[in-house]
């Protein structure tokens, strides 16, 4: 064997990020009209701070741009610009004590309300236009912010319980219904949701609702509270937080703060980041995407900022944070490692087999064949130079015909047990019936790590269980054909590579 050479090339991790527009308005409730606003309530008096029915999309007394679909559950509206005490201010408020996901204001919903015997499934939604409509057949990213409210000392009576069940809900045309007391929540298909069985029960910190829609084109409307898919009210299991009198108290309450809502195209180019080329000297290696994030997904299903990866190919990763989306392409290759064995000396007619097929690898032979691998039964020196986005790696044989031998055994020079189902064993082919048959097979310390007797059991480049490292190991077989009757036996010994 010849020593083999290695270039190696330089692969520059390129990307260009770029943030998409996020297509709602006011998304984080910042920009407001006014700070404390008592909405008139028709049967008299009024309500504190709520953002209003509109059905002309034309009326913000508080939150720009955010309206109630449904006349009479008017969503709260809370900013740090209101310091009454248990007021609607931020982070001290009626419900309770909570920072703003980001900035200084949120809103709140509903999602179930018990009142006496006047609503026994009352519930509040929040509805804006976003600033254009989607486009059909492109991706959006949808996601908003949730975070359980369950009083303080001035809404000290009632249950709070919880629910799995919050989304938002994605449409042509506006959500609007003005019948005062005979709606009490929206049947609508909703788009993206919480995943069913995961509660929303976080009340210190914030609970992520996101996920991914196609649009049909023309859709402009975002609505977000809990929706009942087209069926009956009782659509959801509830259980309660804090007492356990749910059957039996005339006030219940599931009561959240939303906040930092996103609709974002990623069918835009923007959305996604430039493929990156990684080299790496050898395997199991770790790899990373190209932009920090709050969230990972990889196509391997891990969701850890990076993974450790066993082989060279593919792999791409989903990151998300408030309200960006972008994937990853990563292209990982192995600087070459490669090496055609010892020179070996064979029976006459009886091919071998040279070279191992490598990830993305072009391969040029002194034969003229471009192929992984090719077999020959002509003596010679065979040189091959393989070449990928890495680097370069060269090396020959020298194959010498022993005459006169039994053409029996079909021999490769080399395998790759990486458990891919391809050349996983190593494993003469007999071509011929064999009286008597012994392989055995040594490491570069004389150790014997494999024997067989078994024409069909082949190595599968483990000594007790243990996975061996990447190197070459000898064999010596011992056969005798049915035609021999002089009780001699053919000793073949040569050499064999494992290239993980």
């Amino acid at each position: 064997m010849k020593n083999p050479t290695l270039t190696i090339l330089l692969c520059a991790t390129c990307s260009t990020i770029a943030k998409a527009q996020n297509l709602v308005p006011n998304p984080s409730f910042e920009e407001y009209n006014e700070c404390v606003y008592w909405l008139p309530d028709p049967g008299g008096g009024g309500y504190p701070t709520q953002i209003a029915y509109s059905p002309n999309y034309d009326i913000f007394p508080t939150a720009t741009y955010w309206v109630a679909p449904l006349y009479f559950a008017h969503p709260g509206y809370y900013n740090k610009c209101d310091t009454t005490p248990y007021g609607h201010g931020v982070p001290k408020n009626t419900f309770g004590y909570q920072d703003a996901h980001k900035g200084g204001a949120y809103a709140s919903i509903y999602l179930f309300s018990r009142v006496f015997n006047i609503w026994d499934d009352l519930r509040q939604y929040l509805e804006a236009k976003l600033t254009h409509p989607l486009t059909g057949g492109h991706n959006y990213y949808i996601s908003f912010y949730v975070s359980l409210a369950v009083g303080s000392n001035s809404v000290g009576y009632g249950t709070f319980v919880t629910t799995d069940n919050v989304g938002a809900y994605i449409s042509d045309t506006m959500v609007s219904d003005s019948m005062a007391f005979g709606t009490a929540f929206l049947t609508k298909p909703v788009t993206v949701r919480n995943p069913p069985g995961k509660y929303i029960t976080d009340t210190a910190g914030w609970t992520k609702i996101s996920g991914t829609y196609t649009a049909h084109g023309g859709e402009q409307w975002i609505t977000i509270g809990r929706f009942n898919d087209g069926l009956p009210a009782n659509d959801s299991f509830m259980f309660s937080i804090r007492d356990s009198t749910v059957n039996n108290d005339s006030f219940v309450y599931c009561h959240v703060y939303v906040d930092d809502v996103c609709v974002m195209d990623i069918t835009d180019s923007t959305g996604h980041a430039a493929d990156s080329s990684f080299c790496v000297a050898s395997f199991p290696a770790i790899i990373t995407g190209s932009v920090e994030g709050t969230e990972y997904k990889w196509n391997t299903g891990a969701t850890t900022a990076s993974i450790t990866v066993n082989k060279p190919g593919k792999y791409w990763r989903t990151t998300t944070s408030d309200c960006y989306y972008f994937t990853d392409t990563l292209r990982v290759q192995a600087r070459p490692h490669f090496n055609l064995g010892n020179d070996t000396t064979t029976c006459n007619e009886i091919p071998i087999r040279l070279g191992v097929s490598q990830y993305d690898t072009r391969y040029l032979w002194s034969t003229g064949d471009t192929t992984c691998c090719i077999a020959t039964t002509t003596q010679g020196t065979y040189a091959v130079t393989l070449t990928n986005s890495c680097g370069t790696a060269s090396d020959a044989i020298q194959i010498a015909i022993k005459r006169p031998c039994h053409d029996c055994l079909l021999l490769s020079n080399a395998f790759t047990p990486n458990a891919d189902g391809i050349n996983d064993v190593w494993l003469p082919q007999t071509k011929c019936a064999l009286r008597f048959y012994r392989l055995r097979i040594y490491n570069r310390y004389g150790q014997q790590v494999f024997e067989t007797t078994n024409t069909t059991s082949g190595w599968d480049g483990t000594f007790k269980g243990t996975p061996q490292g990447i190197g070459v190991f000898c064999y010596y077989i011992e056969y005798s054909t049915d035609l021999q009757t002089d009780g001699k036996r053919e000793l073949l010994k040569g050499n064999v590579t494992i290239i993980r």
